[in-house]
């Protein structure tokens, strides 16, 4: 689902609160997505350090994506 203005989340909250399908928790969250590459901008396998990330940023989960640089933050 995309929003395109602030009354399009206002909207789908209103939803919500009628036709809750998440827990009461959780309304909506954000990822982001990089790419892992060297200092000349190629690709490098994000496989390898994904385990450490997680080991370090407490926060935040760390996975992998479609391609071998991305990796996926949520």
């Amino acid at each position: 689902m995309e929003f395109r203005t602030i009354d399009d989340l206002k909207e789908y909250i209103k939803f919500l609160e009628k036709h809750r399908r998440h827990p009461k928790d959780y309304v909506f969250g954000i990822e982001l997505e990089g790419a892992l590459v060297d200092e000349e901008g190629k690709p490098l396998d994000a496989k390898e350090v994904i385990p450490r990330l997680n080991e370090i940023h407490q926060d935040y989960e760390f996975s992998e994506e479609a391609g071998a640089c991305q990796i996926e933050i949520k």
